[in-house]
């Protein structure tokens, strides 16, 4: 109770110093963003963090944050000590393009409030120690066109609703626990660039429908359960393009 009452404390805070100065009324934030934008200092070690946020300070000159228009659309804090969870309340920065968590020290599962996030084309949370699976909800994140979750402890097979991202280029799933075989419906990602899924413990076959990848020009599976000959095949088709 009392952690929710200094969140909304702060959350007033701000508005009240938006609505009487001038110049920070022209920086005022959504209130619903300044809270997501709380919650995660509070629950990540904010006061711990390599670059700290000042909460006495505007939500613009904090380090990380980008707003345009009164709302949060990039949120870049890589490399900067966070600990604990991922809070849900992280769903409510509806404008946000781009949120960065690599290289932190992150633990739990990815929360599936984070896939509300529809106007999201960059999501990073490689090299933390996030596990469970990479939930089905992913496909929701249709603008998206980096999803970075590397370097982590998830687990269970890759969802095959990962195959309705339209728009994705960049898919790193390397160096987790993934198990199961490569789902044929990740063929339907047209515009993929870059596929990195090694270190896993992915077996069968590479799906035919890969050769639906036109643009692919990165296919990196070794050190999985899958066929060192099949991997050179389809490595050797790759080059002939």
């Amino acid at each position: 109770m009392n952690t929710i009452l200094y969140l909304w404390n702060y959350v007033f805070c701000l508005s009240f110093l938006g609505f009487f100065s001038p110049a920070l009324a022209q920086e005022s934030v959504d209130a619903q963003d300044s809270l997501a934008l709380a919650t995660l200092f509070q629950m990540t070690g904010g006061e711990n963090w390599r670059e700290s946020w000042d909460m006495n300070l505007p939500v613009v000159t904090w380090v990380g944050v980008s707003v345009n228009e009164g709302r949060v659309t990039d949120l870049v804090l890589r490399s900067n000590n966070l600990t604990g969870g991922i809070p849900a309340d992280l769903g409510l920065l509806t404008e946000l393009k781009t949120l960065d968590f690599s290289n932190n020290r992150l633990s739990g599962q990815i929360p599936f409030d984070l896939f509300q996030l529809n106007n999201l084309v960059l999501l990073n949370l490689s090299g933390n120690n996030l596990n469970g699976e990479i939930p089905a909800d992913v496909e929701k994140l249709q603008n998206l066109r980096n999803l970075s979750v590397g370097n982590n402890q998830l687990s269970g097979n890759i969802p095959r609703q990962m195959g309705n991202l339209p728009k994705l280029e960049f898919l790193a799933i390397a160096s987790n626990q993934l198990t199961g075989n490569l789902p044929p419906e990740l063929g339907n990602l047209r515009n993929l660039l870059v596929f990195s899924a090694s270190n896993n413990q992915i077996e069968g076959t590479i799906p035919e429908s890969f050769a639906n990848l036109r643009n692919l020009r990165t296919l990196s599976l070794s050190d999985n359960l899958i066929e060192p000959s099949v991997l050179e095949r389809w490595n050797e088709r790759l080059l002939r393009r």
